[in-house]
């Protein structure tokens, strides 16, 4: 027979803290929404999430047990994970607007729908949106489709080579050592076999193959490097592949990335001149590829690093990008990872 629960479990706690990070005027335009429905008052996820909002409001957190939760609303525990699991994701898509994007994206026939083709590219749009867990989900299973896929290789292979390294940097944003790990050697073996089955892809498909490898090596190297803070040679060997390839075939997420990445590199050492010739470069690459999240992002790094050397007249030219960049990355937490 299970112990009865004493304490808030660390779960139950950091589930609370990512509701409670939403606005106010999120949660309440949620809540009003399910309340729209018939028979709402009596919906089982409506009333547990008045419940989650009163643990959060009331400033209860450390309070949560979910045995007494269980009792209260006449549920088993395993009701209560289902109605938690999806009141966050119905949350997030909410305050992310994710069902107005799908439409602009959604394939004019319906069989289309479930297609490896679109369900990827529905998953790699929630990605970038920020609705990651989700989009990690349906990536797995686009990804056991397409490792048993036997009669387009070309497809297989290039496509693959983009889902390895979403899940790369899923789990690099983890910490997860042994996944980091293992999609770094499954992103090798493609690249390999690209070669040795003599695929035909485009040059710029090989190129850009060549870049996610390179990308998800210094991913690797990172992540190694920021447990140990030592410094590894092959980093900016890593992202100066990366800044080629991604320039050569205009990819400038890719770019950006590279300068962000060496911005932070140097930062974390200390070199603050550096970090900020890294972040002016990126700054001006960014206008000029129009990208605002990106221009928001570096000119905040900026306002940070002049601040700190003190010069305090040319800081004052980037202050007026902070809220920007707060708004923007808590929108697309991943964008320029």
């Amino acid at each position: 027979m299970p112990k009865k629960q004493k304490h808030v479990t660390i779960a139950s706690f950091n589930y609370l803290n990512e509701i409670s990070a939403f606005p106010l005027k999120i949660r309440k335009e949620y809540i009003a929404k399910l309340s729209e429905r018939k028979y709402s008052e009596n919906r089982t996820s409506t009333m547990v999430l008045k419940t989650i909002y009163s643990y959060v409001d009331e400033n209860k957190i450390n309070k949560w047990n979910t045995d007494e939760v269980c009792a209260a609303l006449c549920i088993n525990i395993n009701i209560l994970h289902i109605h938690k699991s999806r009141l966050l994701r119905g949350l997030r898509e909410h305050y992310l607007k994710w069902k107005i994007i799908e439409k602009e994206i959604e394939p004019n026939n319906p069989q289309e729908k479930k297609s490896v083709h679109y369900r990827l590219k529905k998953a790699l749009k929630m990605f970038d949106t920020g609705i990651v867990r989700e989009s990690k989900n349906i990536i797995l299973r686009v990804k056991k489709e397409l490792e048993t896929e036997t009669a387009d290789l070309k497809y297989k292979h290039f496509t693959l080579s983009l889902v390895y390294e979403k899940l790369m940097i899923y789990y690099f944003a983890e910490s997860n050592a042994r996944k980091i790990a293992y999609y770094l050697r499954r992103i090798e073996d493609i690249s390999k076999h690209i070669k040795l089955l003599k695929i035909n892809l485009t040059k710029e498909e090989r190129i850009l193959v060549s870049v996610r490898l390179n990308y998800c090596r210094f991913c690797m190297d990172y992540y190694k490097w920021s447990k140990k803070l030592q410094v590894s040679p092959l980093l900016h060997s890593h992202l100066s592949k990366v800044f080629k390839g991604a320039s050569a075939i205009g990819e400038k997420e890719y770019m950006l990335k590279t300068m962000y990445n060496l911005a932070t590199i140097d930062y974390t050492l200390g070199n603050q001149q550096k970090t900020k010739e890294h972040c002016l470069k990126g700054y001006e690459l960014a206008v000029k590829l129009k990208a605002k999240p990106a221009q928001y992002t570096f000119a905040a790094m900026l306002y940070v690093i002049k601040t700190f050397l003190s010069q305090a007249l040319t800081a004052q030219r980037w202050q007026h990008s902070i809220p920007s960049f707060f708004y923007f990355f808590s929108a697309t937490p991943f964008c320029l990872q």
